[in-house]
């Protein structure tokens, strides 16, 4: 699994590129997805956005923002 780290450095979730498992944990609330080639996951949390999207032969696209308030 590699970590996947927000605009704030914070760890917004963890990515497996061999199996397109995305975990990602807020306080109590876990999420655990499993993505296609293609597909993508949209974490939100505080005025961070990470969206994690999963391209072919096991690469990983990430894309960080802030979120205005």
């Amino acid at each position: 699994m590699e970590r996947v780290l927000d605009v704030f450095d914070r760890l917004a979730c963890m990515v497996d590129a061999q199996t397109g498992v995305v975990e990602c944990k807020c306080r109590d609330t876990r999420m655990t997805a499993s993505l296609g080639p293609g597909e993508s996951c949209r974490i939100e949390r505080d005025l961070a956005v990470t969206t994690v999207s999963r391209m072919s032969g096991g690469d990983w696209k990430v894309t960080r923002m802030r979120q205005d308030a």
